[in-house]
């Protein structure tokens, strides 16, 4: 094989022809968040081949092995019809806060008109993320819902390159902590005043990617923060999709957060699985291919066979006790929800403690399962996985 360029282009049209044509363009946005926090957080690697050959060899070993025909789950399904009810309707909700007039709002959401959009942000400085705040006419909620970054970017760049910062217990996410400041500041006022008008009114949070990250750090603001005491905490909730990890130490929360934060985890989608603490468990794997004795030739063969192979090849390593460097996890908050995809096709919801979304799958799907929208999007998941639901045991009453 000649150039690394040739190896790249081989590995990558091998993988599209095995396990799909979008394969490789999902695993090339990963090794560009993996090269960014290399770079950062590392200081660089000098690679014998390149990332993409070691991490077209990872992949095919993980296809070939079957390791994640389903993530990895706690074994102990969520079955709260009341709660999928409601996330199959603020799923909508979190995609409409990425059009920016009432009109497109409304058309998004079912029964929702122009006059249930109460209040609509939307600024070109990137310190506060737009936002709109609804009275929902099915479930009488009052819905905070928050856009996350344009579609056109790599979402897992979100993940890296922002310094944790002090939050309750623990740390958040720099700049989505600093996002969030600015979103809770932007909107109490009018959050209270409607509130004031309809005692008992709950209070429901929502977004999408790092739009789910930041409500998740905006509820917990209301509730437990800067801003407690403005809203009733027991009537604050929050539903997130796809949302980046954001919290060092979700036990150090009051218990009440898994009553009233839901983040959403679709299948293998990568990016609420990304913060630097994962990305560096991959690094590390790729580290440990690139050191393998096989030259170019012998790794791109190892690529095209579709079959097992007697090298050992990880898809993560831990880093040695005590030795995280400057590559610390960070998790999800609340009640972690995978929507999972049977034999059948079929999607039904497991928990997840955070540990278990401490690592990146990689899987042809991974960047798929984090849109929106389409056959393996949030919307269409979590649509199947409540109709499963009521088919299985119909709920009386859901909102």
């Amino acid at each position: 094989m000649g150039s690394q360029s040739s190896a790249n282009l081989a590995a990558t049209t091998i993988l599209d022809k095995h396990w799909g044509q979008d394969t490789s363009a999902a695993l090339q946005k990963v090794e560009e968040v993996l090269r960014k926090a290399d770079h950062e957080f590392l200081g660089g690697y000098s690679m014998r081949y390149s990332y993409t050959v070691d991490l077209a060899m990872i992949l095919k070993q993980i296809m070939v092995d079957s390791r994640y025909k389903t993530p990895p789950t706690s074994g102990h399904g969520f079955t709260d019809r009341t709660i999928m009810k409601k996330a199959s309707r603020l799923v909508k909700f979190a995609d409409a806060a990425y059009f920016g007039s009432k009109s497109e709002i409304s058309k998004r959401v079912e029964h929702l008109t122009t006059g249930h959009v109460k209040f609509l942000w939307s600024s070109m400085f990137i310190s506060c993320p737009n936002f709109f705040i609804a009275d929902d006419p099915l479930s009488n909620d009052l819905v905070l819902s928050i856009r996350g970054s344009p579609s056109h970017q790599n979402p897992l760049l979100n993940c890296v390159g922002s310094t944790p910062q002090d939050f309750l217990q623990g740390r958040a996410h720099g700049e989505m902590h600093k996002k969030a400041e600015q979103l809770v500041a932007n909107s109490h006022k009018v959050v209270v005043d409607l509130l004031n008008k309809e005692p008992g009114k709950r209070l429901s949070i929502t977004g999408y990617g790092i739009g789910g990250s930041i409500a998740t750090l905006a509820a917990l603001d209301f509730m437990y923060g800067p801003h407690k005491g403005l809203v009733d905490p027991n009537l604050v909730q929050c539903y997130a999709f796809g949302a980046p990890p954001v919290f060092s130490s979700p036990t150090t929360l009051p218990q009440t957060v898994v009553s009233s934060v839901y983040s959403f985890v679709n299948n293998t989608d990568c990016v609420p699985r990304a913060s630097v603490g994962s990305l560096g468990k991959l690094i590390r794997a790729v580290k440990h291919v690139d050191k393998l004795e096989m030259n170019n030739d012998q790794r791109i063969e190892f690529i095209s066979e579709k079959n097992s192979s007697n090298t050992k090849i990880a898809d993560f390593i831990e880093p040695p006790a005590g030795d995280h460097g400057n590559l610390d996890s960070l998790f999800g908050v609340g009640t972690l929800i995978v929507l999972c995809k049977g034999s059948n096709r079929k999607t039904y919801c497991e928990k997840a403690a955070p540990k278990l979304l401490d690592r990146i799958l990689l899987q042809p799907n991974m960047l798929a399962e984090h849109s929106m929208h389409g056959p393996v999007g949030y919307e269409a998941a979590v649509t199947q996985a409540c109709e499963l639901m009521e088919k299985e045991r119909p709920c009386a009453g859901c909102v």
